[in-house]
């Protein structure tokens, strides 16, 4: 069994990026106890100062749906609701990766 998900980082090392913010999920696989790193996958911010673009709503989601967990620092009500609409879990932390990725190896 494995599980895939996407994380909203700024530097690589920490969650640190609001859902509408992200302009890139690092992408992992989970196995077991293994955590790989597949891919970087780029994408346009949804949020502008003045709001949302809702179409860049769903592009967003096309880019992470083959994810089953979706790992954010922050995020808003309508997305949020999109992305569990598609099965995908959100969760709101801030902390290092790693040790984020770790707590999901024990589900795996």
């Amino acid at each position: 069994m494995s599980l895939r998900v996407a994380v909203a980082s700024s530097d690589g090392i920490t969650v640190n990026e609001h859902f509408g913010k992200a302009s890139r999920f690092l992408i992992f696989d989970i196995k077991y106890d293994l955590v790989e790193l597949i891919e970087e996958r780029n994408t346009i911010p949804i949020c502008r100062t003045n709001g949302h673009v809702e179409e860049k709503i769903d592009e967003t989601i096309k880019l992470i749906s083959d994810c089953e967990v979706v790992l954010v620092s922050k995020i808003g009500m309508g997305p949020e609701l999109a992305l569990q609409g598609k099965g995908i879990k959100v969760f709101e932390i801030s902390m290092e990766i790693n040790k984020a990725l770790e707590r999901f190896t024990k589900f795996v």
